[in-house]
């Protein structure tokens, strides 16, 4: 497992405040992720993004974590190198005995220019497996080497914030059933946004017949140039 202080490439000045945890500010990547492991397990805390960031190292968010990210307008590129190094939020509850993970994205700025993208050899912006993965705001691009911006299993929730858009412009979600309680059985929810494919689809559905469900009440879904809009495989 890499650390999420390790090799990070940092794209703003040096005199930049790079984010803020609760009311703390931090002015580079390395103090801010050295603050980050530090947040204590089943307290919800809001982190918010003050600059554009490129970074090199997918970060992992560990079982009891509950986080909120703010990208406040800004721009979270992910540019991996080395190996085992896919995504640019990675979360994961690994046993059912374990703390529950939990990450919220959200975009509070004006003007709704909040991204998260994955470039390079990257395989998608999150990985949320057996995760409760909730996204009120933000723009979600993939332009690495899979068709998806977010892989994600039952828990996951896509409802847009009042005030707050939702777009995947280059890559949609891919979405199976979770494994392990809370999530398993409980289904995937989408009340909105705008969904595009890169190669084959907006919204992709595995495994159904093992009883993965999705809840659709709105959104806007476009097939890539191989595929359809929405796919139930």
């Amino acid at each position: 497992c890499i650390s999420l202080a390790a090799a990070l490439a940092l794209a703003v000045p040096s005199f930049a405040q790079v984010a803020q945890i609760g009311d703390k500010t931090y002015d580079s990547l390395a103090e801010f992720f050295v603050a980050f492991q530090s947040i204590p397990t089943g307290v919800p805390t809001t982190i918010t993004l003050l600059a554009d960031v490129e970074v090199d190292t997918q970060i992992v968010i560990p079982g009891g974590k509950d986080i909120t990210l703010d990208l406040n307008g800004h721009t979270y590129t992910f540019n991996p190198t080395g190996d085992n190094n896919f995504y640019a939020f990675f979360l994961q509850q690994v046993n059912v005995s374990d703390p529950a993970v939990s990450l919220t994205i959200e975009d509070t700025s004006a003007e709704q220019t909040g991204t998260i993208k994955a470039i390079g050899k990257a395989n998608a912006c999150i990985s949320a497996t057996d995760a409760a993965l909730t996204i009120h705001g933000g723009r979600f691009v993939q332009e690495g080497s899979f068709e998806y911006a977010v892989f994600a299993t039952e828990g996951l929730v896509i409802d847009p914030a009042e005030g707050q858009t939702v777009v995947f412009p280059s890559g949609g979600v891919q979405l199976r059933r979770a494994s392990i309680s809370p999530y398993k059985e409980a289904g995937a929810t989408i009340t909105g946004g705008d969904f595009t494919g890169d190669v084959y689809y907006a919204l992709y559905v595995g495994e159904t017949s093992g009883g993965t469900t999705v809840n659709i009440s709105g959104g806007t879904f476009t097939a890539g140039e191989s595929g359809s809009s929405v796919c139930f495989d």
